[in-house]
């Protein structure tokens, strides 16, 4: 689920929340959550019976937004690229097929072929029609499990 806030104040009054109301809950975050996305101390396990109706609560309380399944959501916002999706995935197979014809493994940079399937995958995940929207040899590559 996903709670949309019009603020950034409103989304860390709603961890804030989160870590009040659960605090013997809290859980490390993932070993692979970026940098980046921030995110390190509102991870918490056990409470996925609970949650659902507290953020229920939270939303209408405050008006915000509760995207439950978050599976729409993410879907929508992924459909809203989707037109970029042909030539970027076209561009990232080939610089993962020009590094593995012209530089030895080690050199090889791993970030390519990850951020490639990572994607393909998040779509498949929403059910967004891959051969749809990608070129033929991007989706084999992605069929032979590179």
């Amino acid at each position: 689920m996903l709670i949309e806030t019009p603020r950034l104040a409103d989304a860390r009054r709603m961890e804030r929340l989160l870590i009040e109301r659960w605090p013997e809950h809290r859980a490390t975050a993932p070993l692979l959550v970026s940098e980046a996305a921030g995110g390190h101390t509102e991870w918490f396990r056990g409470i996925g019976d609970e949650v659902g109706v507290f953020a229920s609560r939270i939303a209408e309380r405050y008006g915000y937004t509760l995207h439950a399944p978050l599976r729409e959501w993410l879907r929508h916002r992924f459909a809203e690229r989707a037109d970029q999706l042909y030539e970027w995935s076209s561009r990232m197979l080939a610089m993962i097929e020009w590094q593995a014809l012209n530089l030895p493994p080690d050199a090889c940079d791993p970030r390519y072929a990850k951020s490639l399937g990572d994607t393909l995958d998040a779509c498949h995940a929403v059910d967004m029609d891959l051969a749809a929207l990608v070129p033929p040899d991007v989706l084999a590559w992605r069929e032979r499990g590179c």
